[in-house]
C-alpha cells in the first residue's frame, strides 16, 4: 500500500510542478512582451525563449514561495502531505538542473529578510537573459511583475492542495492587482 502512496504523492507532484511551469511560462511571456514594449529594440539580444538563469531563477523562487506558503498556511502543510511536498521540491527543480536551483534556492535565503532583496535576486537574472547587458530599465520591469508571478504561484499551491479560502483570497488579491495595472499582466 506505501508504495501506491508513493506513485500518487509522485503524480501530484508532476501535475503540480507542471502548472508551475505554466507559471513560469506566462511570467517570461509577459515580462518578454513588456521589455520589447518599453525598450529600444535595438539592447534585447537575449533569448526570447525561457530557459538558462532567467528558468533557475524562476523555478528557484517558486521553491522559496512554496516554503514560505505552506509555512504560513498550516491547512495546507499537514503530515500526509510531507512527502507530496518533497516529490514538489524535486519536480520543480528539475533532475538536471536541481543544483543550480538549491543554490539559487540558498541565495534567497541570504534575504530572507527582505522581499525588496529576494525580488531583486530574482530580477535580474530574469532581465539578463533577455537584456544580456544589464539593463536597469529591463530590471525594473521584471521587478514590477513579480508580484503577480508570486500570487500566480500561491494560487496554484493553495489549488492544489484544495485550500479553497485561501485560494479564493489569493484570486481577489491578483485581480484587484490586475485592476490596478490594466494590461501590465496579459500577453492578448
Amino acid at each position: 500500500m506505501r508504495l501506491v502512496e508513493s506513485f500518487r504523492h509522485r503524480y501530484h507532484a508532476h501535475k503540480v510542478a507542471g502548472e508551475l511551469a505554466r507559471v513560469r511560462a506566462w511570467q517570461f511571456k509577459c515580462v518578454l512582451r513588456d521589455i520589447d514594449t518599453n525598450l529600444d529594440p535595438l539592447i534585447v539580444l537575449g533569448s526570447r525563449v525561457l530557459g538558462g538563469n532567467a528558468d533557475i531563477a524562476l523555478r528557484g523562487f517558486q521553491c522559496w514561495i512554496l516554503a514560505e506558503f505552506l509555512a504560513k498556511y498550516p491547512p495546507v502543510h499537514r503530515n500526509e502531505n510531507r512527502e507530496v511536498i518533497d516529490w514538489l521540491m524535486f519536480a520543480v527543480s528539475g533532475l538536471q538542473d536541481q543544483p543550480q536551483v538549491r543554490k539559487f534556492y540558498q541565495e534567497l535565503c541570504k534575504h530572507r529578510d527582505s522581499a525588496a532583496g529576494q525580488v531583486a535576486c530574482v530580477s535580474v537574472p530574469v532581465a539578463n537573459y533577455i537584456v544580456p547587458e544589464g539593463n536597469p530599465d529591463a530590471w525594473s520591469i521584471v521587478t514590477v511583475l513579480m508580484p503577480f508571478f508570486v500570487l500566480n504561484t500561491q494560487m496554484v499551491i493553495a489549488k492544489q492542495f484544495g485550500d479553497w479560502p485561501t485560494f479564493d483570497d489569493l484570486q481577489r488579491r491578483f485581480d484587484s492587482l490586475r485592476d490596478r495595472y490594466p494590461g501590465l499582466y496579459d500577453t492578448g
